[in-house]
């Protein structure tokens, strides 16, 4: 057994993992994988949302194609039942874990803020004029909370637009290059 194996184990384990904490380049590792995730959620959120609902629109013009009385009670039973999975029939406010561990990062909200593939989420979210609001990443919330914080959570919300997530969570909304303008043939949004 050699000398470092007789050490304790806790001895062990800073003697590791302190040296890659204390690397300059830790935090730019960290908002690498950060940004990847963002990236990665970006394309899957707008799908995610759009097969959810017209599932259910599908479903509503169904159930409700001969008696549109039933709408809105159809509706609201879908928004309160709950279903086998324990979530609501029916729900427009996605809360989806990001699989990254918080315990030693310090993210801040200027530089989440400028990562392409979290400015490639808030496009896309605003593309879709819904809400963004993301939990328990930034250091201010994942160092308050002491041991086995909440997870990192990005919620979509799409009862809210766009623009009042943007009032209720301004710090983690970046700034947005302007929308495209399309010049197509066929109906864009440019008119003369």
């Amino acid at each position: 057994m050699s000398d470092e194996q007789k050490k304790p184990v806790g001895d062990r384990i800073r003697a590791l993992i302190e040296p890659a904490l204390d690397d300059p380049r830790r935090p730019e590792l960290q908002l690498k994988k950060l940004d990847e995730i963002f990236n990665m959620v970006s394309t899957r959120i707008p799908r995610m949302l759009e097969q959810d609902f017209a599932q259910f629109e599908h479903h509503v013009e169904r159930e409700t194609g001969r008696n549109p009385d039933n709408r809105n009670p159809l509706i609201i039973d879908s928004l309160t039942q709950v279903g086998q999975d324990g979530e609501a029939l029916y729900n427009p406010i996605k809360k989806l874990g990001l699989p990254i561990s918080t315990t030693f990062t310090s993210f801040a909200a200027a530089d989440i803020n400028e990562l392409p593939g979290y400015i490639k989420l808030h496009e896309a979210a605003r593309e879709m004029n819904v809400a963004l609001k993301l939990v328990g990443i930034v250091a201010e919330e994942t160092k308050g909370g002491g041991l086995g914080g909440m997870p990192p959570v990005l919620i979509v919300d799409g009862t809210k637009s766009y623009e009042d997530g943007a009032l209720e969570n301004s710090n983690l909304y970046p700034n947005l290059p302007p929308r495209k303008v399309d010049f197509g043939r066929r109906g864009g949004d440019f008119e003369l």
